[in-house]
């Protein structure tokens, strides 16, 4: 299961279908129409297939997280258990301001990473290893790792079943809400304001960990499909056979280490959200090697 030979299989059988309703906000694209959210949390279900199935059925879907905006206040106390002659003060930190808020993006460039067969999965040879274990929970779960030196965190959804330890990376966004809020929380990790614009918030798997502010730490190991999650994706409302026909499928990018598996097409986008993608589908990944498109 996962294996390459399920790459035109479709994924329209998992995708639930809904009839958006009229309050939903439509964004318009050449040739389409999207729907911000349909509101239904995809269930174990939807996850319960191979990883390149998934990895399609994702595109178009939203991802959410719920952010803790609560700022704090600093209070200085009086030591009031020693003597009268000792001007200690203890401070404390008291929240101020409680808000969480839902932060959603919708979810426009993946990868596959299909486990033990894929010389470019975490999971390669079937290694468990403290870092991957969260690849071999059932599917629906969530596998978040270090990367770039250690320094930022990448967002994974596993497939198919316990044991088959193969995910989904998430590698784009295109944000939908709270976009001053994303923007804030990317700045701490980049020096320039320039970079926080709405095309660039989300596009690559480590700026929208910062924006959705997704830690290995704090969200590693989760199930995304329980009701306390503080991460899920909705289903998009849009039937698969309306999104099908803008996805395109290329290499993954910078995984030239992993041999004839970094050639292979397990990398899908949704074309018609180009401007938000970690590498434009006309680009390339760089002047040696440029990014090949095929149709799924």
């Amino acid at each position: 299961r996962g294996g390459l030979h399920t790459m035109n299989q479709p994924a329209s059988q998992h995708r639930p279908q809904h009839t958006p309703s009229p309050q939903h906000h439509t964004l318009s694209a050449p040739g389409s129409m999207f729907v911000a959210t349909s509101g239904k949390r995809l269930d174990r279900e939807f996850y319960q297939q191979d990883c390149i199935t998934l990895s399609k059925a994702l595109l178009g879907c939203i991802l959410v997280a719920v952010i803790d905006t609560t700022t704090t206040t600093t209070t200085t106390t009086p030591d009031t258990t020693t003597d009268t002659t000792d001007t200690t003060a203890t401070q404390q930190q008291q929240p101020h301001n409680s808000r969480c808020v839902e932060v959603r993006g919708r979810i426009v460039e993946v990868e596959a990473y299909l486990g033990g067969e894929d010389k470019a999965a975490h999971s390669y040879q079937d290694r468990v290893t403290p870092k991957n274990k969260s690849m071999f929970l059932d599917a629906g779960y969530s596998y978040v790792y270090k990367s770039f030196r250690g320094h930022s965190d990448c967002f994974n959804i596993t497939s198919d079943t316990a044991g088959v330890p193969a995910a989904v990376l998430i590698r784009a966004l295109e944000p939908l809400t709270e976009l001053e809020l994303m923007a804030t929380n990317r700045k701490r990790h980049v020096a320039s304001q320039k970079r926080c614009g709405r095309f660039n918030l989300c596009n690559g798997p480590a700026k929208l960990c910062h924006c959705l502010n997704i830690t290995r730490d704090a969200h590693d190991g989760i199930d995304i499909c329980a009701p306390e999650s503080p991460i899920w994706v909705e289903d998009s409302g849009v039937p698969f056979e309306e999104v099908e026909p803008y996805i395109v499928a290329t290499p993954r990018i910078n995984i030239q280490y992993a041999g004839e598996w970094s050639a292979k097409p397990l990398r899908f986008v949704l074309e018609n959200r180009n401007s938000f993608l970690s590498f434009p589908i006309n680009g390339t990944q760089s002047t040696t090697n440029p990014i090949m498109i095929t149709r799924p």
